[in-house]
């Protein structure tokens, strides 16, 4: 109800010598005249940028969640769960990066059960 722009963002990505292209739509409750409704392109992006690059890349490479080879819904979504909680557990831990993380609970199985402990 408290939307008052709608913008469409038009993408093309390329992959594997392909081209594909997509319009993406997004509202504000930002008026047009407000300082930062221009800038929303550049908030959108970076807001999706830093989801793919941080978020993706970190399920991707640590956990090789792309690797699921599981056509069951109900696996995918609670495995997603999970590495979810698992990310959120490790940020609190202040490692340096996410693969030193995985890296110590990988060789300190005893630590793991604890981390997960702590959230039972």
């Amino acid at each position: 109800p408290q939307a008052r722009i709608a913008i469409r963002i038009h993408r093309e990505t390329f992959r594997g010598g392909k081209t594909s292209q997509e319009d993406a739509y997004y509202l504000s409750s930002l008026s047009l005249d407000s300082p930062k409704a221009s800038k929303l392109p550049e908030i959108i992006r970076g807001h999706w940028g830093s989801i793919e690059n941080r978020n993706h890349w970190v399920k991707d490479h640590c956990f090789q969640e792309d690797k699921t080879r599981s056509k069951n819904p109900n696996l995918c979504a609670n495995l997603a769960l999970l590495r979810n909680a698992v990310l959120v557990l490790l940020q609190e831990k202040q490692f340096p990066t996410f693969p030193h993380a995985i890296e110590f609970y990988r060789s300190h199985p005893g630590q793991s059960l604890k981390l997960i402990n702590q959230v039972l």
